[in-house]
């Protein structure tokens, strides 16, 4: 039988027992059986995925931000997609259901979120390959945990999960888009790193 480790990092905002987004409404929509990873330790995301990714014992894995919602739907395409890629993202969706990401690009300016801010309209509903997923709820094959061996401790926290993609694309591995929502409460006028982004993107392409 099928089972795979869930990750969720919290950097000890809260009690796990008291976090209102970890809670059996949410991670009962998992369609397998799964070893549960609550991750209060670590001072960056990078750090506490890191620990998690020590817990785990072979299996596949999925990362889970403590703000995101998981639906039935979900990971409902993971099996039908599961022999064209290794590593699976979702369509992540702000609370007013405005697209937050349906993928990530790289663009001459940087990388970026497909579809940020856009209204979910349809024009995100199709599987696809793209050149990285959030971390923020993304489906792992254990392949690419055993290669990579976690993620990197970056000096800014908005790009590590975009390193680990790349750091999989050189090694081989494929990144598969799948339209399948979830709802992140992460705010839509967060500020991100710009100038770290900037600076990053130039070292890995340029």
């Amino acid at each position: 039988m099928k089972i795979v480790d869930v990750i969720i990092p919290t950097l000890g905002k809260v009690s796990p027992k008291s976090h209102p987004f970890i809670c059996f409404e949410n991670l009962h929509h998992i369609p397998w059986p799964y070893y549960l990873h609550v991750i209060t330790g670590g001072k960056t995301w990078a750090e506490a995925i890191n620990i998690g990714l020590k817990q785990t014992s072979g299996n596949d894995v999925i990362l889970l931000d403590d703000d995101v919602f998981i639906n039935d739907k979900t990971f409902s395409l993971i099996n039908e997609y599961y022999d064209k890629a290794d590593i699976f993202g979702f369509k992540l969706l702000f609370p007013d259901k405005k697209v937050q990401h349906a993928g990530g690009i790289v663009r001459q300016e940087g990388v970026g979120h497909i579809g940020w801010k856009s209204n979910d309209d349809g024009s995100y509903d199709k599987p696809m390959y793209v050149c990285h997923v959030t971390t923020s709820c993304i489906y792992i094959k254990r392949p690419v945990i055993d290669k990579l061996l976690g993620m990197s401790i970056m000096p800014g926290q908005q790009m590590e999960d975009v390193d680990f993609n790349f750091r999989a694309m050189k090694e081989g591995f494929k990144i598969l888009y799948l339209p399948s929502p979830a709802i992140h409460m992460e705010s839509a006028t967060k500020r991100f790193f710009l100038i770290f982004k900037k600076t990053f993107h130039a070292h890995i392409w340029i």
